[in-house]
């Protein structure tokens, strides 16, 4: 009965790999490759390597993979290195070819016949992530239910965003995948190697290797006998050593191509930049592990939880080997966290977690369940684990698998702006992630406060800030309702650059000061009403402003005693004849079925020196050109605002 149930376990782990291998081909085949990321420094070196037989970028390089690569010839033009040369005169990539190398083949095979040569990035990422899951289920020492969990936490994995990146990403994770599976199993000099191979693309995974290095010690020293003397002991174990140092030496050549042509072990952390961010190590780790855009927490959250749960247990029953791997895990994040840009054109999770978490799924996975003696508990935690591959399925499908297509870098991930929506205050992002994410510009490390945040109501749920921004916070943040006690204790507890915290219920809002009196114009030459516009304008014409859709809103504060304000509104319509309703802070104060253009005028309650005035006026009538059948115009309009004119109103007895 247990051969059966084993066989089974087997044959369930090896015909999901086989279904999963297919639908991830299909998808590499449906998805057309395009350059993202630093795919200049990935692929290049494979014309270089094909057609010079060397590493380094010549513009006879860049010529030939004009024809390797037509697809992407007008991409190539404005491609991007490192801005090093070799000795030689050809220009360096930022990193070491070995991905490029792997490449090859496929670039040759589809070359042959006939097939699209950009495709052999997804489909080499797709092969070296099948075969690492395969030698995981043939050669991990674990239970085959073990196994089987495994195969699914690696290939239901956040990974899959990175199958279509022409990038190291996907090689990366399958050497570590390797090379983890063999330092599970102890099989050293294995793992070693593929540690090493992995490390040739970015250095800071040698933390691994380091720590390898020691537990190997260590259980090298308990091989000795009592009886046995140190020098016949270190002379019979000497051979061994040395294997096993040889097998890092692999992640040793990059440095030295790197030193002996430009002097530096590393191009990236030879950049003078590489360190100098306004933001610290420390604050980046943290992001790593918590930020909802990138970090691991909104992928993996129960895997994070259990880890933590794990490593109090392995504290109590002395659980060294689980403690080890921890520590690794958080060396390596911290080594990476060493560089500035953590914002780095990822829509998903951040590229180095792809590769960086897989030594927290091994150690809570194997380790960590290894030393749950209760079969209840073991059987607990891997219900645990199998509802966490749910979650992480769920959150990359709809994030798009490929390259997390239905997110933006430049944007808010959902949960992120779930978060800031209803839970502001918990959700305190890196400044820069914040900048970047909010503003919507490329890494976002330098910026100018204020930087505000609004969630789809209209209302401000976080505002980035400095002390020496008070003045304007007070003059031009204000309450939709009139309540600004907590945004205001905010603005004057600032301290150097930190954040405001703000709910639906704060109502806060960035509004401009309006004269009375003022007329405001909406016309291209004169556009001064644009600035009051919050919602529902178009750009400015010759002659006014379209409003957009189905409701327009203005905004603005205006300083003047009076219990009620009259507003004058000149505005033509589309379509002959509109449907107006206004209201002022949620007070209706005009309403017009038959509206054909002769001007809009109305009354309404001052709400106070210093406190928001918000016009909203629906237009539900308002429609397209194209609809009509007029033109081509598919924009929904309803009123072309000239004018608009705010004073006190004259009460007559």
């Amino acid at each position: 009965m247990v051969n059966n149930v084993r066989i089974n376990l087997e044959r369930i782990t090896i015909i999901y790999m086989a279904v999963f291998g297919i639908l991830m081909l299909i998808y590499c085949s449906v998805n057309v490759p395009t350059p993202v990321g630093e795919w200049d420094d990935y692929s290049l070196p494979i014309a270089s390597i094909i057609k010079e037989h060397n590493i380094s970028i010549s513009d006879v390089d860049v010529a030939y993979y004009k024809e390797l690569f037509p697809n992407w010839a007008g991409y190539i033009e404005s491609y991007r290195l490192s801005g090093y040369t070799t000795r030689a005169g050809g220009q360096m990539a930022w990193y070491f070819p070995i991905y490029a190398l792997v490449c090859i083949p496929f670039v040759l095979i589809l070359s042959w016949i006939k097939l699209p040569t950009i495709y052999a990035f997804p489909y080499t990422n797709l092969a070296v992530l099948m075969i690492s899951v395969t030698i995981l289920n043939r050669c991990l020492k674990s239970r085959e239910k073990t196994k089987l969990f495994m195969v699914l936490l690696l290939t239901l994995n956040p990974i899959v965003f990175y199958i279509s990146w022409t990038s190291g990403e996907v090689f990366i994770y399958s050497m570590l995948v390797m090379g983890l599976t063999f330092w599970y199993n102890r099989w050293y000099k294995r793992a070693a190697f593929f540690v090493s191979v992995a490390g040739m693309l970015n250095p800071t995974i040698m933390a691994i290797g380091i720590v390898m290095i020691l537990e190997y010690v260590i259980v090298l020293l308990r091989t000795k006998a009592k009886e046995e003397k140190w020098s016949l002991f270190i002379k019979k174990k000497i051979p061994e050593v040395i294997k096993y140092g040889c097998c890092y030496i692999i992640s040793i050549i990059p440095m030295a191509y790197n030193y002996y042509n430009v002097g530096h072990i590393n191009l990236t952390a030879s950049l003078s930049g590489f360190t100098s961010g306004n933001e610290s190590t420390f604050s980046r780790f943290v992001s790593y592990v918590f930020d909802l855009n990138y970090g691991i927490l909104p992928y993996f959250p129960l895997l994070l939880l259990l880890s933590i749960v794990f490593f109090i247990v392995a504290i109590f029953k002395k659980n060294i080997r689980y403690i080890e791997w921890v520590i690794t895990f958080l060396i390596n994040m911290a080594l990476y966290s060493v560089m500035i840009h953590i914002n780095c054109e990822m829509s998903g999770i951040s590229r180095y977690n792809s590769w960086g978490a897989l030594i927290l799924i091994f150690a809570v996975a194997l380790i960590g369940t290894d030393s749950l003696t209760e079969i209840e508990t073991r059987g607990a935690s891997f219900i645990v684990i199998g509802i966490g591959v749910v979650f992480t399925t769920i959150t990359v499908f709809v994030y798009g698998p490929t390259c997390a297509s239905n997110t933006l870098y430049l944007r808010f991930t959902p949960i992120a702006e779930w978060t800031l929506d209803h839970f502001a205050k918990i959700y305190n992002p890196l400044k820069s992630t914040f900048n970047s994410r909010t503003v919507h510009v490329d890494g976002g490390y330098s910026y100018e406060t204020p930087v505000t945040y609004s969630a789809k109501d209209g209302y401000i749920r976080k505002i980035l800030a400095s002390e020496n921004d008070k003045e304007v916070l007070l003059n031009n943040y204000v309450s939709i309702f009139g309540t600004n006690e907590n945004f205001i204790n905010q603005v004057y507890d600032l301290n150097g650059v930190g954040y405001i915290s703000l709910s639906a219920k704060d109502g806060i809002v960035r509004v401009e000061p309006y004269e009375a009196g003022n007329v405001l114009l909406f016309s291209a030459n004169e556009s001064t009403g644009l600035k009051y516009a919050v919602q529902g304008l178009s750009t400015a014409e010759e002659w006014g402003t379209w409003s957009i859709g189905h409701e327009t809103k203005f905004r603005m504060k205006c300083d003047v005693q009076s219990g009620m304000l009259h507003c004058e509104i000149v505005a033509g319509v589309h379509n002959n004849v509109q449907d107006i309703t206004i209201s002022v802070n949620g007070q209706r104060v005009y309403q017009n079925h038959d509206y054909k253009g002769e001007g809009i005028q109305f009354d309404f309650a001052n709400p106070g020196v210093g406190n928001c005035i918000e016009i909203a006026i629906e237009i539900p009538n308002a429609i397209s050109p194209a609809e009509l059948g007029v033109s081509d115009d598919r924009r929904v309009l309803g009123l072309g605002f000239t004018q608009m004119t705010i004073s006190k109103a004259i009460i007559t007895e």
